[in-house]
């Protein structure tokens, strides 16, 4: 038996040819491994090339599920045309989180979404995306600024998140104030959102900042903005929180390993 939980965490992918000559990649920034090692939690790492069918035997072994930013997800999963703003990944990631955020809701995995994974979850319920947020009359900025060096990129740009009261996560945030301040990297978010998750909290201009599922003893957060790259962050809660429900969760491989 592992010493310490272990979470699947899909690989990001750049498809684009400007990596130094090295072609497409597929990584993981390291401020999302930095707070899984922090909350004494192992991440699995998994190609997007990985075929469906393993990556969700592989999440039967593991204690959760932890979707990391990127590109946009393709529209045509939702029922739409792509927006010709919108920046797309390789096919086989989209269908392998999909296929993971499926499995993880159905069978009660502990899920942790943020950005595009935030957006997947509400994509693999059901729901859709607002693909370009600057479309919208009297938005806010939700993009990032310009760019410099990716922590200071993501964090350029803030505004401020109400929490909904009577939310899992207004009690996770144990005596939360009416809002907090988050930073923010997006351009675009979730639209509409389908059974077993609700809306959680939003900023003025009605952009979907957090979302939850509806039973409160299951553990499925998404979270629009990037707190996994400040040291400390509002919701450093949820982050806990997700520990505790991976540390509480039993794999096949942990329940085969008592049986035996």
């Amino acid at each position: 038996m592992p010493s310490q939980p272990r979470v699947l965490v899909p690989l990001g992918t750049d498809n684009k040819d400007g990596n130094f000559g090295h072609g497409e990649c597929h990584f993981a920034r390291k401020n999302y491994l930095e707070k899984l090692f922090a909350l004494q939690l192992l991440p699995i790492m998994i190609s997007p090339f990985t075929p469906i069918e393993e990556g969700v035997s592989l999440l039967q072994e593991c204690n959760g599920l932890y979707l990391m930013g990127g590109d946009d997800i393709d529209a045509q999963l939702y029922g739409e045309e792509n927006h010709e703003k919108n920046a797309l990944v390789i096919p086989e990631r989209d269908k392998l989180e999909l296929a993971l955020t499926k499995h993880a809701l159905e069978h009660q995995i502990p899920l942790f979404g943020i950005c595009r994974g935030c957006q997947m979850m509400a994509v693999a319920t059901g729901g859709t995306l607002l693909q370009h947020i600057p479309d919208l009359p009297d938005s806010l900025a939700h993009s990032a600024g310009t760019y410099v060096r990716y922590h200071e990129w993501v964090s350029s740009t803030d505004h401020t998140v109400s929490i909904l009261p009577e939310t899992k996560s207004a009690r996770l945030l144990a005596s939360p104030p009416e809002s907090i301040t988050l930073n923010s990297a997006h351009h675009q978010s979730i639209d509409t959102l389908k059974a077993p998750l609700q809306v959680a909290a939003t900023t003025s201009d009605g952009i979907i900042e957090l979302i939850e599922h509806r039973d409160p003893e299951v553990f499925a957060f998404g979270i629009q903005s990037h707190p996994e790259v400040p040291e400390t962050t509002p919701l450093e809660p949820l982050f806990q929180a997700f520990a505790k429900a991976c540390k509480n969760s039993s794999s096949i491989y942990e329940s085969h390993a008592s049986c035996g």
